[in-house]
């Protein structure tokens, strides 16, 4: 993740990635609901990060709902 703020010139931050584990307890629940069950992912803070980032214009907009908040207006 410090490496990908580096390459990106700090268009894409450290904090702008989230554990994908935290999805979990979705999961489950829809899986409950739907009678099937979902990957559930490790807890290891380096085996399930990740972001969403679009490209708007040749530059980087990272639209995590949980870190950049500010963003979405």
């Amino acid at each position: 993740m410090r490496l990908v703020e580096e390459q990106t010139n700090g268009q894409t931050r450290q904090s702008d990635f989230y554990p994908v584990p935290s999805v979990v307890p979705f999961a489950k629940t829809v899986g409950a609901l739907k009678g099937s069950r979902y990957p559930e992912f490790t807890m290891d803070d380096h085996c399930g990060m990740a972001t969403f980032v679009f490209v708007d214009e040749g530059e980087l907009k990272p639209q995590s709902p949980i870190t950049r908040m500010s963003m979405l207006s």
